[in-house]
C-alpha cells in the first residue's frame, strides 16, 4: 500500500476515497496471501491491524517481521508486554503467535537480541501452525541477506 494517512482525523479520513479503497484491498490481500512480510511497521494502528485479524484463520501461513532492537533488548519470548519495545509483542498479538512459542538459537529462556544480530539470525516460533520469524537487525541488514528473509517466508 503506497498511501499513508497521518495526523488528526485519521479514522475519518480512511473512510473516504481513495483510502477506503486501499484499506479494502489490504483486507482482501491479507486474507488471501500465502505469507506476510512486515517491515517498518510498529503494529500501532488499529485500522491496519484489523486487516490481519483473520490472517491465520486456520491456515499455516508464515509471518516475518523485520524490526530493529538495541543489542540489550530482550527477545520476544522473554519480553515483558509493558516494555518500551512493543513492536514484537504487538506483532505476535496481531498475527496470532503465542509468546511462549518463540525460540532464539535453540533456547527457550529469555535472552537478548545481541547474539541473534551478531549471527544474522531470526528468532523463530516453535509452533508449526503459527510460523513467525523476527529479525532484530533492522531493514538495511535484512536487505543484505535477502535469501534468509525469503527462506522464512516458505
Amino acid at each position: 500500500m503506497s498511501s499513508i494517512v497521518a495526523g488528526y482525523g485519521k479514522t475519518t479520513q480512511i473512510l473516504r476515497r481513495p483510502f477506503r479503497t486501499y484499506y479494502g484491498e489490504l483486507d482482501r490481500l491479507a486474507v488471501g496471501c500465502d505469507a506476510v512480510l512486515v517491515m517498518g511497521y510498529g503494529f500501532g494502528d488499529i485500522h491496519l491491524n484489523m486487516a490481519f485479524e483473520h490472517f491465520r484463520n486456520g491456515r499455516r501461513r508464515p509471518a516475518v517481521v523485520i524490526d530493529y532492537a538495541p543489542d540489550s533488548a530482550r527477545t520476544a519470548g522473554g519480553i515483558e508486554w509493558n516494555e518500551i519495545h512493543r513492536t514484537v509483542t504487538s506483532a505476535m498479538g496481531v498475527l496470532d503467535t503465542r509468546q511462549k512459542s518463540m525460540r532464539w538459537l535453540g533456547h527457550e529462556a529469555p535472552g537478548t537480541v545481541r547474539d541473534l544480530k551478531k549471527l544474522k539470525a531470526f528468532e523463530l516460533s516453535s509452533d508449526p501452525e503459527t510460523p513467525m520469524a523476527i529479525w532484530y537487525g533492522g531493514m538495511v541488514a535484512a536487505c543484505e541477506h535477502p535469501q534468509k528473509v525469503l527462506d522464512m517466508l516458505q
